[in-house]
């Protein structure tokens, strides 16, 4: 269909309806305000304004009515990623380091008081902004915001990006992926970068005259599609491998788990999720310095509430209870609506002999509201409750 042809107010009207079905059928919120933004930006139809309008309202009806915990979620991230940003915003956090320093930054969020008791039951052990942009500019500051703008600028001069319509669903697809960015994660997806650089790469080649460079632009391509297509091999080989081992680990047969998990480990293919499981193992086989000693490595380059709170039954384990109180009180200001690590909290307390703070934590967790009741969960604030009753 030729772009003439395309100016049909209708056609319009006709995107917006199925981004709404797929909306509805995905839940993908970033999706849609990504694909109807871009083809409104790319194809300027009549009415644009009311076309704008329109997707600024779904946008606020979807965070409304739609998945509301998720986007009040996203929120809590948000703001603590401003934090973030405001203690770095010269240099940046580090770049790949955001999931560790926001876990961090959310446990001294929650550490002191002042947070909603709505932002308690929303946090979990984040790693990603939701917010791609963000995230990089929270990484590496300063040197992020100018590196965003000299791209948005590029894109911008590149062929007349928004002017020129030739390449219309190359740059409607292109741009839903930069709009989506900024409400979820996307980047860490090879694919999706792959899928970029594939739709950038043909609108280039379509446009260059010169026999050369089109050689070397299929040149550069075919190494770029050579190196994706070698790392997703192996990344598919390495995560067959990991998934094993942890069914293997999950069924109890932790010694077979740990020699698989120990080839990854020689060949330097161990994952967060490797070292983990690997350190659970060593737990369960009674090599408790072995688990501590790699469960602290693995702390000083990302970091969860789940490990510390592993950490702290090691610790427990060797009688070491200052460590292990420290590794629990930072597991649960790291994700403050868990009930396992309070309970364990309140166990080393009890052997402690610690009565006042055994009441403390007895009585937060009678406090504490369920996410998502269980039985397990039934029994920790009747145990709390006898606690109470006993002092």
């Amino acid at each position: 269909m030729g772009v003439n042809k395309m100016d049909n107010k209708w056609i319009t009207a006709t995107f917006f309806g199925i981004g709404l079905l797929v909306l509805l059928i995905l839940e993908n919120r970033a999706l849609f305000i990504g694909a109807i933004s871009s083809y409104i930006i790319i194809k300027r139809p009549r009415y644009t304004g009311f076309w704008l309008l329109s997707i600024i309202l779904c946008a606020i009806g979807i965070t409304v009515f739609m998945k509301t915990d998720s986007s009040l979620g996203r929120l809590l991230v948000y703001k603590i990623s401003t934090s973030i940003f405001h203690d770095n915003w010269l240099h940046g956090c580090g770049l790949g380091q955001f999931g560790q320093v926001y876990l961090i930054e959310q446990a001294k969020y929650f550490s002191q008081p002042g947070f909603e008791i709505k932002e308690l039951l929303l946090a979990d052990n984040t790693v990603y902004a939701f917010n791609d942009w963000y995230q990089l500019v929270c990484e590496t500051g300063l040197l992020g915001i100018l590196s965003i703008l000299l791209f948005c600028y590029a894109i911008y001069r590149l062929d007349s990006f928004f002017e020129n319509r030739q390449f219309f669903w190359d740059k409607v697809f292109f741009l839903t992926i930069l709009i989506s960015a900024l409400f979820t994660h996307l980047f860490e997806k090879q694919y999706i970068l792959l899928f970029m650089a594939i739709i950038f790469f043909g609108m280039i080649l379509k446009k260059c005259d010169s026999i050369q460079n089109i050689i070397l632009l299929r040149l550069v391509f075919k190494v770029i599609l050579f190196w994706f297509g070698v790392n997703a091999f192996h990344s598919i080989y390495i995560e067959s491998r990991l998934k094993e081992s942890i069914q293997l680990s999950n069924s109890g047969q932790f010694y077979r788990s740990n020699i698989l998990l120990d080839e990854l480990r020689r060949d330097g293919n161990c994952s967060s999720d490797c070292v983990f499981f690997y350190s659970r193992n060593c737990a369960r086989l009674g090599r408790t310095d072995e688990a501590i000693q790699a469960l602290e490595k693995l702390i000083l380059r990302e970091t969860n509430s789940l490990y510390h709170s592993l950490l702290a039954d090691l610790y427990s384990a060797r009688n070491d209870y200052v460590m292990a109180e420290k590794n629990l009180l930072l597991a649960i200001n790291m994700v403050p609506n868990r009930f396992e690590e309070r309970y364990k909290l309140l166990e080393l307390y009890q052997k402690k002999h610690d009565f006042i703070n055994s009441i403390k934590v007895a009585s937060s967790i009678i406090e504490l509201p369920v996410k998502v009741n269980s039985d397990r969960i039934q029994f920790i604030k009747q145990y709390s409750n006898q606690i109470l009753n006993t002092y």
